[in-house]
């Protein structure tokens, strides 16, 4: 599952952070019930891309540097990562990716034994399309330009409102378009009704 602007860019920079564990929710409610039963987890998320009053956290990466987050438990919601996640549980496993992992993703799903590979973009626009386009060329082996990939998500429709609209913060198209290097990627489990989350799985 991809979601570059911004939801997975956000929740890779949280785990790098010491994030331990994001629960994905499907809407504001469900977040606030998880808030009530566990006052100690973050709430982060966006509704039409700005904060959500009562949230701990928006959904901007550049914004989430300047929390303390080691060993803290968030619980995510956004418009479009967290909701296609949700939709699309029906897989062995299950990971999530902006660009920034995008690459140490391909190279961990290349020890595994793929039958099927399905890459789903969370919405049907360039950014997400580009790291389509750029996990697939890397899965197949394929020459492609990192430049162009990173080139189509700064042009894309959904990025032109970071650089034109005040409300938005342009560092996080940065974030969003850097290959930022860790030592694990983000693999979804689903234990149940409200327990699907993200971990970290962590590579060699």
């Amino acid at each position: 599952m991809i979601d570059v602007l911004r939801a997975f860019t956000v929740a890779h920079l949280a785990m790098m952070q010491g994030v331990e564990r994001i629960y994905l929710v499907s809407s504001i409610d469900e977040a606030f019930d998880f808030k009530t039963k566990h006052p100690e987890y973050l709430l982060a998320g966006e509704k039409d891309g700005l904060a959500i009053e009562g949230f701990d956290l928006d959904n901007s990466p550049a914004a989430l540097l300047s929390h303390d987050l080691n060993g803290k438990t968030l619980v995510q919601k956004t418009s479009n990562g967290t909701k296609a996640t949700l939709e699309n549980l029906d897989a062995d496993k299950i990971f999530v990716t902006g660009f920034s992992n995008s690459r140490q993703l391909v190279n961990y799903l290349h020890t595994l034994a793929i039958q099927t590979l399905q890459v789903i973009p969370s919405r049907l626009k360039d950014d997400d399309f580009a790291v389509k386009d750029y996990i697939q060329a890397l899965y197949d082996q394929k020459e492609t330009s990192q430049l162009d990939i990173i080139g189509r998500i700064v042009h894309s429709d959904v990025a032109e409102k970071f650089f034109t609209d005040s409300r938005f913060n342009p560092k996080d198209v940065i974030y969003a378009t850097s290959e930022i290097k860790c030592d694990f990627v983000m693999e979804v489990k689903n234990i149940g009704t409200n327990n699907v989350y993200i971990e970290k799985c962590f590579i060699e």
